[in-house]
């Protein structure tokens, strides 16, 4: 899978700005004045563009409040705590191996022209828990915007490598779609238990019979499996009055009407200052291209 950091803005960011400079030299190098116009109003138009994203995220740290698991209401939250790994055996980074809760990397190789070209790359879908003291939510990382400030990068020979992780025990910050998962409950767990108990004794036909055939020819007709049920359902009840309730199941997602699903081991102040100045340098662009270029059409 190649290794696109997909919906994270930082990346974008920097790509609108070598944009910007790619649209600057086209421009100084035209003669002609309404090609550098349209230039520069090509630059406003991915400046208000990329202003809007920036606009959008900062608000949206601003502004949601932040929930606790175990009280946290069902839909659209943030969420604040530490990234814990779910148990069994431990996700392990793909280039430093080291155990993590998700991962990022890329691999570049070097061209003869002295360019980094794309080589390989991929991201972690497996989820990771957040803790956040009043409950623990499992997040599953599948298309969310991640920011992290673990960052590796290394040349060896020809090829460079970057990774981007979320480790163990990292404060983490979290907005997206919250759920919680229930067991069954009710009659229809109750139901569903004794289905299965019946399928189960079914497979030993043996033993049926000699349970539930009270006139012994060899079938259990419509009466005897009335009370075959009967005894089901008994030996269910018995089970679940001495049996723990199970316990519910928080989970993170993205959300399916398109909002921003975003991970970071950042602090929320610190990510929502990089926002701020991302928007207002966005903000800066687009009046100045807008401007100087409409002149330029005009004049």
């Amino acid at each position: 899978m190649k290794a696109v950091p997909r919906g994270r803005l930082s990346w974008t960011n920097w790509t609108t700005s070598f944009g910007h400079v790619g649209l600057l030299a086209v421009a100084a190098e035209a003669e002609s004045r309404p090609v550098t116009a349209l230039c520069l109003l090509l630059i406003a138009a991915v400046s208000l563009f990329a202003w809007s994203g920036n606009y959008r995220r900062w608000r949206l740290i601003v502004d949601t409040p932040t929930s606790r698991i175990d009280f946290a209401a069902q839909g659209y939250v943030e969420l604040a705590g530490t990234a814990q790994l779910p148990g069994g055996p431990p996700l392990l980074s793909e280039l430093t191996q080291e155990p993590c809760c998700w991962y990022w990397f890329k691999v570049e190789k070097k061209t003869s022209k002295d360019k980094w070209r794309h080589e390989r790359g991929a991201e972690s879908h497996a989820p990771f828990v957040l803790d956040d003291g009043t409950g623990k939510c499992l997040v599953y990382p599948s298309e969310a915007e991640v920011h992290s400030h673990r960052r590796k990068t290394w040349i060896d020979n020809d090829r460079r490598f970057t990774e981007l992780t979320i480790l163990p025990d990292d404060r983490l910050y979290a907005i997206g779609s919250f759920s919680t998962l229930r067991p069954l409950e009710g009659e229809a767990a109750v139901r569903a238990e004794i289905a299965t108990l019946m399928a189960k004794w079914k497979l030993d036909r043996p033993a049926l019979l000699e349970r539930f055939d009270l006139d012994r020819d060899g079938e259990v007709d419509l009466k005897e499996w009335e009370l075959a049920r009967r005894q089901a359902r008994r030996e269910v009840e018995r089970a679940r009055e001495n049996r723990p309730k199970p316990p519910a199941v928080h989970v993170m997602r993205r959300p399916q009407d398109g909002r921003l699903f975003m991970l970071s081991n950042l602090d929320p102040g610190s990510l929502a200052r990089r926002y701020v100045r991302w928007k207002w340098f966005h903000l800066c662009v687009f009046f100045a291209g807008l401007g100087i270029g409409s002149w330029l059409l005009l004049h």
